[in-house]
């Protein structure tokens, strides 16, 4: 209960610092107001951001932040039967609104593109929507999937990752092109998905909360290899074929395998003595279902590992 209203809260985000803010309504008969609050030190206080007051059902339901610039946050309110994107680009001083065309379903998460941060992707009941105009102007992401629950940006992954009603969790690698599955062991209806330090985490309905297998226990007992980065070509692999390319510090035996989530062995790809300088192992990924893999390379006593997404 604050100030002898009542609503209710839905989402909320950390933008830097102690500074968070979350997103909801309250009602007083007959009015709902949408409210965006923000807390600069923690919780201790709050300022209250009023973006609506209408007599027609309404309210704020998710919230996102610029990673660029933490003081430009997006949200999504809906009242009069109507969706409008709002923002603010002076930490909440003063807003701005845009009338969506479109959009579609009921809006469950928002993410801002870190690279381009007029660009907007939005999980609804009815799909992955996304807008490259500040959310003046909507298009579905794909239909491989509908209903969507949350997005996350991915740093390890770089891209976005979206969680979906019934086919689990799904990668959008740079923002372009077509997202693709991955986890097929997952639980498939993913309420929500976050990315934490080494893990990423999925939270389902009725399955608990699951996370990825940590890439770095495999076959442990060899060291970080300091001078050898894999790169994985295409990646998502599409096809039936991909390439890993990697750099020598000098001639080594060398040996590639791949590792499902679960950490088990599928396919040793290279097994062969290699010239120092750049060099590149083609994979015959035919036999791989949909899903993250993990490429492992061991050189000497050194190994590297790079991530490795599969979609048919």
């Amino acid at each position: 209960m604050v100030d002898g209203y009542y609503g209710n809260g839905y989402d909320m985000i950390h933008s830097h610092g102690n500074t968070f803010w979350s997103c909801g309504y309250l009602y007083q008969s007959p009015n709902y107001r949408g409210i965006v609050s923000q807390t600069t030190d923690g919780g201790n206080t709050w300022i209250r951001h009023e973006l609506f007051n209408s007599t027609s059902y309404g309210y704020i339901r998710t919230l996102a932040a610029d990673l660029s610039n933490p003081y430009r946050i997006f949200c999504i309110g809906y009242y009069g039967g109507t969706y409008t994107i709002y923002y603010t680009v002076n930490g909440g001083n003063s807003w701005e609104s845009v009338s969506p065309a479109g959009f579609s379903g009921t809006p469950y998460g928002l993410a801002v593109c870190p690279d381009d941060g007029n660009r907007l992707a939005a999980a609804t009941s009815t799909g992955l929507y996304a807008s490259d105009d500040l959310g003046a102007n909507w298009y579905r992401v794909t239909t491989l999937f509908n209903g969507a629950n949350d997005v996350c940006t991915s740093e390890q992954l770089g891209g976005l990752l979206i969680s979906t009603y019934n086919d689990g969790v799904w990668l959008w690698e740079g923002w372009a092109g077509t997202p693709a599955q991955f986890g097929d062991d997952l639980y498939s209806s993913v309420q929500c998905v976050e990315e934490g330090i080494e893990y990423l985490y999925a939270g389902t309905a009725g399955a608990a909360v699951w996370r990825t297998y940590s890439y770095q226990g495999i076959e442990e007992g060899t060291n970080p290899a300091q001078d050898i980065i894999l790169t994985v070509s295409p990646n998502p692999v599409r096809g039936s074929a991909a390439s890993v390319s990697f750099t020598l510090p000098a001639q080594q035996q060398v040996i590639l395998s791949i590792y499902d989530l679960s950490g088990r062995k599928v396919l040793t790809a290279g097994q062969e003595a290699m010239r120092e300088g750049m060099n590149r192992i083609n994979i015959d990924t035919s036999t791989l279902a949909s899903g993250m893999y993990f490429a492992r390379l061991t050189a000497g006593d050194t190994s590297a590992t790079a991530r490795m997404v599969i979609t048919r």
